[in-house]
C-alpha cells in the first residue's frame, strides 16, 4: 500500500498513540497494532486493553488541554496535547481518526484511516520530495526545554536534520543549569511544564543574559489570544505554536539572514515538506 505523506509525522503519530499505550496499560496487558487496506484507504488501528477511556471524556478525547487544566505549572506532564497534535497530523495527511472504549478498565481503541495512492506506478513516478537542507542551521546550538516526550524527540530530530547542535531537557531546573554552564546559541522552550514555567524560566535567564546575548522563542499549545503577548513580556522574542511543522527550504528575501535568525523566524525561512510516497505494509503486531 503506497501513501502520500511525511515520514517523519507518520512516525510521530504512530510514536505517540504507542507512547500513551503503554503509559495506561499495565504490565500483564498487551497492545496490538494492525495496518489494512479497506478500499483506496489504509487503516491503522492500536487497540490496548488498559485503564480504558471514561464515557463522558471520549467526545473531548482529542481537545488541546481536554482535562480543563491551564495552568502553566502542571503538576503531571502530558495534559492533553498529545492526541491533540495525533489529530492535527492525521487530519494534514487527508486523515480521520476516532477513539472507541467500553469505559473505564476496558481498554481503549485509536482508529486511523489515510487515503492511499490510486496506484503503485503512482507512486514510483511522483516526483522527488523537497530537498532537505542539512546545513541550514548548521553548527548552531539550541537548548530545547519541553516536557512533553514525544515533542521533545521530535524537536530534536528535527534540529539534527538542519545541522544545529541541540541539546534536549524537560525542566526548567535543567535548562537554568545548561544555561549557566554553556550558553546555547538559541532557546527554544516550552510554557506550560510542571513546577517552574517557560516564564519564569526566561525571566530567571534575562535576569543575566541579554537577548542579543541568547535569542529565545516560546513554544505553546495555548490558543489564548495574549499568549503571544505574555511570552514578549516575559522575555521571548518569537512565539511558535504547536505542532511545529517540519521545514525544508529557505523562503528567504535578498539577504541570507543569519542562521538563529532562521531557527527564530520559520516562517520566513522554511516551506513545508510534504510529498514523499511512503509504503504501508499490512501486519499485525503485538
Amino acid at each position: 500500500m503506497w501513501m502520500e505523506a511525511d515520514p517523519q509525522r507518520l512516525q510521530q503519530i504512530v510514536s505517540n498513540l504507542l507512547t500513551n499505550a503503554l503509559k495506561f496499560t499495565p504490565a500483564q496487558g498487551s497492545i496490538h497494532v494492525r495496518v489494512q487496506r479497506l478500499d483506496d484507504r489504509a487503516q491503522v488501528i492500536v487497540r490496548d486493553t488498559g485503564i480504558g477511556i471514561p464515557e463522558d471524556l471520549l467526545p473531548r478525547i482529542f481537545d488541546r488541554f481536554q482535562q480543563g487544566n491551564s495552568s502553566t505549572t502542571p503538576t503531571q506532564s502530558g495534559l492533553g496535547l498529545g492526541l491533540a497534535i495525533v489529530k492535527h497530523l492525521v487530519e494534514q495527511h487527508g486523515g480521520q481518526i476516532t477513539a472507541a472504549s467500553e469505559g473505564a478498565g476496558w481498554g481503549s481503541t485509536f482508529t486511523m484511516t489515510f487515503p492511499l495512492l490510486r496506484t503503485e506506478i503512482a507512486a514510483q513516478d511522483r516526483s522527488p520530495s523537497p530537498t532537505v537542507d542539512r546545513t541550514l542551521l548548521s553548527g548552531v546550538s539550541v537548548l530545547v526545554v519541553e516536557d512533553e516526550p514525544d515533542t521533545r524527540a521530535t524537536l530534536q530530530a528535527v534540529l539534527e536534520q538542519y545541522g544545529a547542535r541541540p541539546t534536549v531537557v524537560a525542566t526548567a531546573t535543567e535548562a537554568l543549569s545548561v544555561v549557566r554552564r554553556s550558553p546555547p546559541d538559541v532557546l527554544l522552550s516550552d510554557i506550560v511544564m510542571p513546577g517552574e514555567d517557560g516564564y519564569a524560566l526566561i525571566r530567571d535567564i534575562r535576569a543575566t543574559i541579554d537577548a542579543r546575548r541568547l535569542p529565545a522563542a516560546a513554544l505553546s499549545g495555548h490558543l489564548d489570544k495574549n499568549a503571544e503577548a505574555n511570552a514578549v513580556d516575559a522575555g521571548f522574542q518569537a512565539f511558535l505554536t504547536k505542532p511545529i511543522e517540519p521545514t525544508s527550504r529557505p523562503r528567504t528575501g535578498a539577504a541570507n539572514p543569519p542562521r538563529t535568525d532562521r531557527l527564530m523566524h520559520p516562517q520566513r525561512a522554511f516551506s513545508r515538506a510534504r510529498g514523499s510516497a511512503i509504503r504501508l505494509r499490512p501486519a499485525l503486531a503485538r
